[in-house]
């Protein structure tokens, strides 16, 4: 998972936190590092509801949902 933007608008955010299944341990990860999208890789099995939160440095918040519905579509 990653956000994607251009190298100034990903300058803008501080962080983000990915909020994955319950049953992960932890199950909020957080990622800095503008300079790889604010990647995060992880290998389950399954499909759930992934959400996230972009923290901006001016103090915004983004909410984001990627559906199991949707990555039925992808896969």
């Amino acid at each position: 998972m990653w956000i994607n933007g251009s190298d100034s608008e990903l300058k803008q955010i501080k962080n983000v936190s990915y909020y994955l299944h319950p049953t992960f341990k932890p199950n909020i990860l957080n990622s800095t590092n503008s300079d790889n999208n604010f990647t995060l890789n992880i290998t389950n099995w399954g499909i759930f509801t992934i959400k996230a939160k972009v923290f901006f440095n001016n103090n915004d918040v983004k909410d984001l949902e990627l559906s199991n519905r949707k990555w039925a579509e992808i896969l």
